[in-house]
């Protein structure tokens, strides 16, 4: 390609391009333009496949008259303009496209349809497109009647977050967004009066999740969001519609100590629905267990298993002593793991944020002293600086 035979498209130029991406990234893209394939039109931009590693989608925009992108692979997936944006870019370049001034309005011209015309419309798509489909539906189960329908969001959704066989990397992009097609539709539930029955759909959806995940490269991260997400959104549901709190008890202990290790659970998120007789149920299984664990175990003598177990007993009991709200308590689980730089850290930042700022920074500099790795000191270094400075 010369850059003189290259024609500006609707929001950019070459140069616009070169300063976007920066120089190494657009010369990688150079190479991948004969790899772009299916450019496709939408709203705001473009839309096309990479093939890369493995396929990528790339997603070209305006945004305030500028180019931006994303794309599904790791680098564009941490939000960097990536080298199959530039390719995806170079391709409209060199298409030589016209700027598109003359695009109609298509929201105005939505608007001016009779309802029937525009029903009629959105049927005749949905019928092609599964994503809109599954929107309609969820959409018209939610708010299409005095009730939710119920049965059709489980349908919905456990038809949305079953899985077959392994899901690869770029398909795990496509469950994600399923996922949180359905978790806004319960979290919607969840906040206009229907928050018991979004909460078992809500507790559905984490089960399905993390079993998704086992079978699943979720190296981006973007499913273990969603896993995550749907957590946050149960949490919401049980806060406005408790359920039985031993019930939930149970329910919260299994999937943190016998689960796959994700989600992880915070106790903080539901204590309001476990109230005391849920929390002392917590206890006193996390009690009995903790008393049956090696204490001060070497973790390269016990099988892995249980090292991770014991992780999350002592993170369950941080989280009691929190709900408690006893300092000490938290001060005293934590500083089972020391002498490390990176607990004594946490033990400072618990004491000064309960407005203990001697006791935080006495045992910040006890911390300095006693690891000697500088890598998981530094932070407490920092926090000491920051103390002083405060006038500590």
């Amino acid at each position: 390609m010369r850059d003189g035979s290259i024609l500006p498209v609707a929001w950019f130029d070459r140069n616009d391009l070169r300063r976007t991406a920066g120089e190494v990234s657009f010369r990688r893209g150079e190479g991948y333009v004969p790899s772009v394939e299916g450019v496709e039109d939408l709203t705001d931009g473009v839309v096309a496949t990479v093939h890369g590693t493995e396929p990528y989608t790339v997603r070209l925009s305006r945004s305030r008259g500028r180019l931006t992108g994303q794309c599904t692979c790791p680098y564009g997936v941490d939000g960097a303009f990536c080298k199959h944006c530039v390719a995806v870019s170079l391709v409209l370049l060199e298409r030589g496209d016209e700027p598109d001034d003359a695009a109609p309005d298509l929201r105005g011209y939505l608007r001016s349809l009779d309802v029937d015309t525009l029903a009629e419309l959105l049927y005749r798509h949905a019928e092609r497109d599964p994503t809109l489909y599954r929107e309609l539906v969820l959409h018209c189960a939610r708010e299409g009647a005095e009730m939710p329908d119920v049965a059709r969001i489980r349908r919905q959704l456990d038809s949305s977050l079953r899985t077959g066989d392994f899901v690869g990397y770029h398909g795990s992009f496509d469950y994600a967004h399923k996922a949180d097609s359905i978790l806004d539709t319960l979290s919607e539930l969840a906040t206009t009066g229907h928050a018991r029955e979004a909460g078992p759909l809500a507790r559905r959806a984490v089960e399905r999740i993390t079993s998704a995940l086992e079978h699943m490269d979720d190296s981006s991260g973007v499913v273990g969001d969603a896993c995550h997400r749907a957590m946050d959104v149960y949490a919401q549901a049980c806060v406005e519609a408790p359920p039985d709190p031993e019930e939930l008890a149970g329910w919260l202990l299994d999937l943190d100590l016998n689960g796959p290790g994700w989600p992880e659970v915070d106790l903080r998120c539901f204590a309001y629905a476990l109230g005391v007789t849920g929390v002392e149920a917590v206890r006193a299984h996390v009690e009995r267990l903790w008393a049956q664990a090696p204490q001060r175990a070497d973790p390269t003598e016990i099988p892995t298993e249980q090292w991770m177990r014991q992780i999350g007993l002592r993170r369950l009991r941080e989280q009691l002593a929190e709900i408690d709200g006893d300092v000490d308590a938290r001060v005293a689980i934590l500083a089972e793991q020391l002498p490390r730089g990176d607990v004594s850290h946490r033990i400072a930042t618990v004491l000064w944020e309960a407005d203990r700022p001697e006791d935080a920074t006495a045992r910040a500099r006890e911390g300095l002293e006693a690891d000697g790795l500088a890598w998981r000191s530094a932070p407490l270094a920092d926090f000491l600086v920051g103390a002083y400075r405060a006038g500590t």
